[in-house]
């Protein structure tokens, strides 16, 4: 038995299969800003342009 405060997205599918249950679903905590800093003069690797593009796309659903 336990408590988690985490992103809809991740455990979407557990609570689709009902191993987890959402309780206190009217409350939500105050937005919070996300940054993602790197250094501009470097060309950066395809792996980080895509974890740039995949967290700008899910804060986009969920903004």
């Amino acid at each position: 038995l336990g408590l988690i405060h985490t992103l809809d997205f991740m455990v979407r599918p557990a609570i689709e299969r009902g191993e987890l249950v959402p309780v206190l679903q009217d409350w939500r905590p105050a937005p919070l800003e996300v940054y993602i800093a790197y250094a501009p003069s470097r060309q950066l690797s395809t792996k980080v342009r895509v974890f740039i593009e995949w967290v700008s796309e899910i804060y986009a659903r969920i903004g």
